[in-house]
């Protein structure tokens, strides 16, 4: 993919594997399935755990921010939590 290309090399050899490459196939499937961004499905996959969970975003532009806002709305299901941890 174009974007693997833009990496450096130490991100690529922290991050570039199947087991990652899996599970950003289900996160694409999950965004389309409810109509957000790629973005809005990892911030729901962090605010959906059993657990409290905390997130704490960085946002370089108030859009990014309202985004980040409207996605916590967003409650994943076990069994969507359960796809994400995916190995390949």
């Amino acid at each position: 993919a174009a974007g693997e290309a833009t990496l450096r090399d130490d991100l690529k050899a922290m991050y570039l594997n199947d087991t990652n490459r899996a599970r950003l196939k289900v996160v694409q499937a999950l965004a389309a399935k409810h109509k957000v961004s790629l973005n809005d499905i990892v911030l729901a996959y962090l605010t959906s755990q059993p657990l409290q969970t905390i997130p704490i975003i960085g946002a370089s532009s108030s859009a990014q921010i309202q985004e980040s806002i409207k996605a916590i709305s967003l409650k994943l299901s076990a069994a969507e939590l359960a796809e994400l941890t995916v190995t390949a």
